[in-house]
């Protein structure tokens, strides 16, 4: 008996031991919880603020910015091809031109060796010679600086076409990656930012789930710490029943009657009591695990919130800012790379400037020269004619002159529309590469690393509350296995109650006749009983019992249980 009173009593202890400490640590539990919650709720403040919303519209702006900038850069070199194709045709003419204009330069040099053989009245003739050389040679000098210019505007187009080429070559890919990584960022954010006000709302709805799990644990480590009562009673019940076989009274009596008869229907009792509050504990225990598993999952779901909030899309460490930081420098590259290309468009654009005023001066200059070439060569054809038969020559020469003056206009007419087409190219290119400057790239770069400043600020703040958030989750998460591990311990103890129930538990059928004196000692023991017990289950049992071996029912009540003296005993 010393042994089954001991194996009770150390039950008892373990149980007030066990839940004192699940006590504690569910009150923690439910501190770190809050701070679990506030933490979220943090998060979800940090993703719905105001320097993650300037970031998501600086995404959506820079990668529909680069879209068009790759269009830009694509019409730029359309247009730098055209103005190429006309340089080149230009180039063409100029050299017709300059062919026509050493004709002149023949035909005067022929003029003059002609007015020689005159004799004399030779000084008029030789007049239209040094005019028409003057006029030539004028003509001359414009077409060769625009000759200069074509090659200078040919050599920076080639330059800028290679160059947009490289561009094209090196970066379009990455526009392409670039422009669908920010699109993609931008959507995640916004995703995010959804998910933060969503999640935020229900921390309220989480955190009361989980006050519930604590509240549910609560109510079953008390309902299991009235199992340690129980044994309590049980030890006191078998004390007694060890008495009344030593001949001892129980205390407040001094007959003990059939004491080894009532010692056995006490020991009967206690056994249905002891399989009783071993089956209860086992449920209680099975509540309080169900409870710590659903506090553990409610907070691993916290944390996990605050992982898919913050953290990258495959699950790595780090934050998924660090993503869009990312994506947010290498478009700010791109837009420094697209500056060099476009320094080489403004290079070309100058040259065209220089182009066309010097071709449309050279063009008025040549229509100019070419009307004086064409009196000159009237006022000496008009002379020959009056000298007679000696002037015969000069005739052909003015009209050799007035034909090359011809071909001189007809060339001059083939390049101005050639020098339209350059100048509205060069005109729409100066418009695209300006509205590049200006509303592509200009302010672009000024905004991505406000941005990308915002986003590293917010990523240390949230990478801070994350820390937190981690470090209250793997405490709680300690917290619930420790006490995971109690319970497992006392389950493990409490397995052996059964068993002892059944070492002193009467043979089947056995029922100990009382005469009726010891029937009323028996009573006066058993309402002793009576009389201690909390719980109703107690009660229960103890009536059924007395029912099956035809004991009258106690004529004492039962106190009312302490309630608060279990909660101050349990969490205090």
């Amino acid at each position: 008996m010393d042994g089954i009173l001991a194996c009770t009593e150390e039950i008892a202890a373990q149980i007030e031991a066990t839940f004192a400490q699940m006590g504690r640590g569910l009150g923690r539990g439910h501190v770190l919880f809050d701070e679990l919650n506030a933490g979220l709720a943090s998060l979800s403040q940090e993703l719905s603020g105001d320097s993650i919303a300037g970031a998501s519209s600086v995404l959506r702006d820079v990668a529909a910015r680069l879209a068009r900038l790759l269009e830009v850069l694509r019409s730029e070199g359309d247009l730098l091809g055209t103005i190429g194709a006309s340089a080149e045709d230009s180039a063409s003419i100029l050299k017709l031109l300059v062919k026509h204009i050493k004709m002149v330069l023949v035909i005067a040099q022929n003029a003059r060796i002609e007015a020689a053989s005159l004799g004399s009245g030779q000084d008029g003739f030789l007049n239209f010679t040094q005019e028409a050389v003057a006029l030539a040679k004028a003509v001359e000098g414009s077409i060769e600086a625009c000759s200069v210019n074509q090659t200078r505007l040919a050599e920076a187009v080639a330059t800028a076409l290679r160059r947009q080429r490289d561009f094209e070559t090196r970066y379009r890919d990455r526009f392409r990656s670039v422009g669908a990584d920010l699109v993609s960022a931008h959507a995640a954010l916004q995703s995010r930012r959804t998910n933060a006000v969503r999640l935020a709302a229900s921390a309220g709805a989480g955190t009361r789930k989980i006050t519930e799990a604590v509240g549910s644990a609560i109510v079953s480590l008390q309902a299991g710490d009235s199992t340690r009562q129980r044994l309590e009673h049980v030890g006191r019940a078998l004390r007694i029943a060890d008495g009344l076989d030593h001949g001892l009274a129980p205390a407040g009596s001094h007959e003990t009657g059939d004491g080894a008869t009532i010692a056995g229907l006490i020991r009967g009792l206690q056994s249905e009591q002891l399989t009783s509050a071993a089956s209860d504990l086992d449920s209680d225990l099975g509540d309080i695990d169900r409870s710590l598993s659903n506090l553990l999952s409610g907070a691993t779901e916290v944390v996990g919130h605050g992982r898919a909030l913050a953290g990258t899309d495959d699950g790595t460490s780090g934050s998924f800012l660090t993503g869009v930081k990312q994506a947010l420098a290498e478009a700010s590259s791109l837009i420094k790379a697209c500056d060099d290309s476009r320094r080489s468009v403004d290079n070309a654009l100058s040259v065209v400037d220089d182009m066309l005023g010097n071709f449309r001066s050279a063009v008025q200059n040549l229509s100019d020269a070419v009307t004086d070439i064409i009196l000159v060569g009237m006022n000496a054809g008009l002379k020959a004619r009056q000298v007679g038969i000696r002037g015969r020559a000069f005739v052909v020469i003015a009209n050799e002159l007035r034909a090359t003056a011809d071909k001189l206009t007809g060339g001059a007419a083939m390049l101005k529309p050639i020098l339209d087409a350059v100048e509205r190219a060069a005109s729409e290119l100066a418009r695209v590469n300006g509205d590049s400057a200006s509303g592509l790239v200009t302010e672009l770069e000024p905004r991505i690393l406000s941005a990308i400043r915002g986003i590293e600020s917010e990523s240390d703040q949230i990478g801070a509350v994350m820390t937190r958030l981690i470090q209250s989750g793997g405490e709680f998460d300690g917290l619930i296995s420790e006490a995971k591990a109690l319970l497992g311990a006392l389950r493990k103890k409490s397995a052996w109650l059964p068993e002892v129930a059944r070492s002193f538990t009467p043979p089947a059928g056995a029922r100990p006749g009382l005469a009726y004196d010891d029937q009323v000692q028996a009573g006066n023991v058993f309402d002793g009983l009576y009389a201690q017990y909390t719980m109703a289950s107690e009660r229960g049992v103890h009536l059924g019992f007395l029912q099956r071996v035809g004991l009258a029912a106690p004529s004492v009540g039962a106190p009312a249980p302490q309630q608060g003296e279990i909660d101050e005993a349990l969490f205090f």
